[in-house]
């Protein structure tokens, strides 16, 4: 869950008039659900767009006055449901299936030897915290030194992996060997543009 500018924000609000701003708050999802209405269940990424202007009224601030931002608790509020009709996860947030592993690695520098440090997961890239900042309490903060960039890494397998996965408990292969024989990792980094002055 972040707030960025999104190309593909919505534009227009139901009754056409523009909607200003261009700063959305984004949420993705990984989930085993149904695709659609009476389809088969799939290992899928889902990825919910809120426009610029709910975004500011709604997720940005105090939330109408309560204490706690909803930006600082980035798993506790409605408004950042996973499921649900408006979730990220609703059907209309569907983005692209096969995805069996979908993780976000975060680096910072650090201050003491100036070089990049992961801080959100161990040397083998298994994940110890999933938030760089907020999430469910404050002890979820990760960092307040520079974060330099993120590596998203997607796992995809083909649909005969897929199919194999839905049977695992009728072959002798586990699910690690079914990925490893079906399944291509994907890495795309994202470098942190602002930084301090």
């Amino acid at each position: 869950k972040l707030f960025s500018p999104a190309l593909d924000r919505p534009k227009e609000d139901a009754s056409g008039a523009a909607i200003p701003g261009d700063v959305c708050a984004i949420g993705y999802r990984l989930a085993y659900k149904t695709s659609y209405t009476n389809g088969p269940s799939v290992y899928a990424l889902y990825r919910r767009v809120v426009d610029p202007k709910t975004t500011f009224d709604d997720y940005l601030g105090s939330a109408g006055g309560v204490t706690a931002s909803p930006q600082e608790s980035l798993t506790s509020t409605t408004l950042w449901a996973d499921g649900g009709v408006n979730g990220i996860t609703a059907d209309e947030n569907y983005l692209v299936s096969n995805i069996v592993a979908f993780k976000v690695l975060i680096y910072e520098l650090d201050p003491a030897t100036q070089k990049a440090d992961l801080v959100n997961a161990d040397a083998n890239h298994v994940l110890d915290s999933h938030y760089a900042y907020g999430g469910a309490a404050e002890p979820e903060v990760v960092s307040t030194n520079q974060l330099l960039y993120a590596d998203v890494i997607l796992t995809v397998v083909s649909d005969e992996g897929l199919k194999m996965l839905e049977h695992i408990d009728k072959i002798p292969e586990t699910v690690d060997e079914v990925v490893a024989l079906h399944g291509e990792v994907f890495t795309r980094r994202v470098n942190f543009m602002a930084h301090p002055l």
